[in-house]
């Protein structure tokens, strides 16, 4: 409780005020409790040095700052007792654990479908886009020793299918005139590289993120690799899946042998170069003499 009482004074206004003993000592006790700047603070001891874990582990420099004791003035103040009431919550199942689409863990083949996705998959003599477009402005089966190659200076067209990183591209042999992507989103597409740069072609098979994908030489079938610990051959035009490869490892690189299109090759994890033959399917060659997992190969 406070009152107070105006009058005038040779310097101007001065006001009178009566305070009550427990409105003051509360005041007197806020200032007490205040930390003064002026006053050095001390730090709690910095401990044996030779000691790692405890309560008298080495603190060095680091050692916190001592908490101030209570003024005993505080003691008159009446305690109040706060009980915090935690809401009940009802256990809630949790969810079922999910896994990375790059997990080195065999998830399973999948089943593989495609889908045609241009606007037309037939020409008026019923070939498919595996034909080489013969009416551009460049002749794609010509020679090409002569052409020049500059910086590209402008964004010609965005492939958009994908909702994952992509993980890989691959011209078609020779003509150039199809693109094939790979992605995290487990997909593979194929697109057209000149006229309307549309979206062909997509398979679907694998259950995780696809490492690498590789033209045959003459681009008639394709190989993938994925994290699900599969490799899959592709025919380009239908889309069927031809066969399936697997040791159980996760296959990070894949190549088909240019002098002999029936084999290929795939780097793995566990530090083994495998070599398949794709007619029988069977593993014809091993190679183990790298000391981590095989990433690429050129």
């Amino acid at each position: 409780m406070t009152t107070s009482t105006k009058g005038k004074v040779p310097t101007g206004y001065a006001e009178e005020t009566f305070v009550s003993e427990a409105s003051f000592r509360a005041a007197h006790r806020a200032i007490e409790s205040a930390p003064n700047p002026s006053k050095k603070r001390k730090r709690e001891h910095k401990g044996d040095s030779s000691v790692v874990f405890g309560a008298n582990s080495y603190k060095g420099p680091w050692a916190r700052y001592e908490e101030e004791k209570p003024d005993a003035s505080s003691e008159e103040e009446e305690e109040v007792e706060v009980e915090y009431e935690e809401d009940e919550i009802e256990p809630q199942p949790l969810p079922p654990p999910t896994k990375a689409g790059t997990d080195y863990e065999d998830s399973g083949a999948g089943a593989e479908t495609t889908e045609f996705r241009g606007e037309q998959q037939y020409d008026y003599q019923g070939r498919t886009y595996m034909a080489v477009p013969m009416d551009l402005d460049i002749n794609l089966k010509g020679d090409t020793s002569g052409i020049k190659n500059f910086i590209p200076k402008k964004l010609v067209h965005t492939f958009k299918y994908h909702t994952k990183s992509i993980t890989q591209l691959r011209f078609f042999p020779d003509t150039g005139h199809l693109l094939l992507s790979a992605s995290a989103d487990n997909k593979i597409a194929i697109w057209s590289a000149f006229k309307n740069r549309e979206l062909l072609r997509t398979y679907s098979g694998h259950t995780k993120s696809v490492n690498d994908i590789d033209f045959n030489p003459s681009g008639e079938q394709f190989l993938s690799a994925s994290y699900d610990r599969y490799m899959k051959l592709w025919d380009t035009e239908t889309g069927k899946c031809i066969s399936k490869f697997t040791t159980g490892k996760t296959p990070h690189v894949i190549r088909f042998n240019p002098s002999i299109p029936h084999e290929f090759l795939a780097g793995l994890s566990d530090k083994r170069i495998v070599q398949y033959d794709t007619r029988s399917g069977e593993l014809v060659q091993e190679y183990d003499h790298h000391l981590g997992p095989v990433n690429t190969s050129e």
